[in-house]
């Protein structure tokens, strides 16, 4: 949990407000950002994946949430490792990261 969330303690009070995935002046994510993403860490060790390939998921995952200029390229590979692996990993990483990460990861990796 970051120390600072100093960014949110001194937000204006005027909605519509959207509360940011990670604390603005540390780039720590905010309790709710990494309950969602240890959550994705635990599915993603449970994969079930070689040793070179389970080093790339942790790091897609927080690529995806952060919304980096990273995210196409993040998913394309987020989604070739987790569509390898079990059936239900892609359903499974919806359910957890679908709120969390941008329009442009959640049409590349769950279309329709």
């Amino acid at each position: 949990m970051p120390l600072c969330c100093w960014s949110l303690r001194n937000k204006s009070r005027t909605f519509p407000w959207e509360v940011p995935a990670f604390c603005e002046d540390c780039g720590y994510p905010h309790t709710w950002i990494e309950a969602r993403l240890d959550t994705a860490r635990d599915l993603a060790d449970q994969l079930g994946l070689d040793i070179p390939a389970r080093a790339w998921p942790g790091r897609s995952i927080e690529e995806l949430v952060r919304d980096t200029p990273r995210v196409p390229a993040e998913a394309v590979r987020f989604k070739a490792i987790v569509g390898n692996a079990q059936p239900w990993a892609l359903g499974a990483f919806k359910e957890v990261l679908c709120g969390v990460v941008g329009e442009v990861a959640k049409r590349m990796i769950w279309p329709g």
